[in-house]
């Protein structure tokens, strides 16, 4: 089965600077510091961005990487509700930072709302398809390494390997499910929180958006030009959210948490 093109509506919003917009940042804040003779200005304009980057990624693990906040509610039943899948494609080594970046925005968003989802760890291909044949996951999140036109896996055991040796990957093209896309069902929302730069290396670069997004009214999908960051991608989860809606799930059916120390027996 062929797909239709599709017309993709990139994201041009003010925090999604690349390369060139990192210069003119610095080129900015250089100009200033010299104009005012305060080489400290310059100082704290590089410090700056290292700190916000290093905060974002601290606060997305602590949000992740504990067991309560994997998916909500904690009886979600991925294969009879909707719900938002946060899929992470993960890479190992050096290459993990910044995996879980903007998910310290969404889980509690999610949770206050009481909007379903679940965060599926996802460590090759396979897993990753798994999650695109569930029919009731209807809006997908994708955050990680990739490009346009598909995701990566990648991996080293420390810095200085990807330095000298040519870091080892596994690509996976989203143009792979195109002769069968009659097996995995159409999305209401797509994100592609990963690089959206086109991959030389491929002779197709389509993306996810043109593949899977629903026609129907109220779908809707995230998508960049080129390379992504995690300062970018904190603020878009920022915008993101002002204009999701979900159905929440009624407080009767959320699960009361039993609150009971370690010394007594819960039955």
């Amino acid at each position: 089965m062929q797909s239709q093109n599709r017309k993709i509506n990139f994201s041009r919003k003010w925090y999604n600077f690349g390369i060139r917009g990192v210069i003119i940042y610095f080129g900015i804040s250089l100009i200033i510091s010299i104009i005012l003779s305060s080489p400290w200005l310059f100082f704290i304009a590089l410090i700056l961005p290292v700190a916000l980057s290093l905060y974002i990624i601290g606060a997305g693990d602590r949000w992740v990487n504990t067991l309560k906040n994997q998916q909500y509610p904690e009886n979600l039943d991925i294969h009879q509700r909707d719900h938002d899948a946060f899929i992470i494609i993960h890479s190992m080594g050096s290459f993990s930072a910044g995996s879980y970046c903007g998910l310290d925005i969404l889980i509690p968003f999610y949770t206050k709302n009481r909007y379903p989802f679940k965060i599926y760890h996802c460590y090759n291909p396979q897993e990753f398809l798994e999650v695109l044949r569930n029919e009731k996951a209807k809006y997908v999140w994708i955050i990680g390494h990739g490009w346009r036109g598909g995701v990566t896996f990648k991996w080293m055991r420390s810095f200085w390997e990807g330095i000298l040796k040519k870091p080892k990957k596994t690509q996976f093209p989203y143009a792979k499910i195109r002769d069968n896309l009659n097996e995995i069902p159409k999305k209401l929302f797509i994100v592609q929180f990963h690089c959206n730069h086109i991959e030389k290396g491929f002779s197709d670069n389509e993306s996810l958006v043109e593949l899977l997004l629903d026609d129907q009214a109220g779908s809707d999908a995230y998508i960049t030009e080129n390379l992504t960051h995690v300062i970018s991608i904190w603020f878009a989860s920022r915008d993101l959210i002002r204009k999701i809606k979900r159905t929440s799930i009624p407080e009767s059916e959320i699960p009361k948490e039993i609150e009971c120390g370690g010394s007594c027996n819960c039955r």
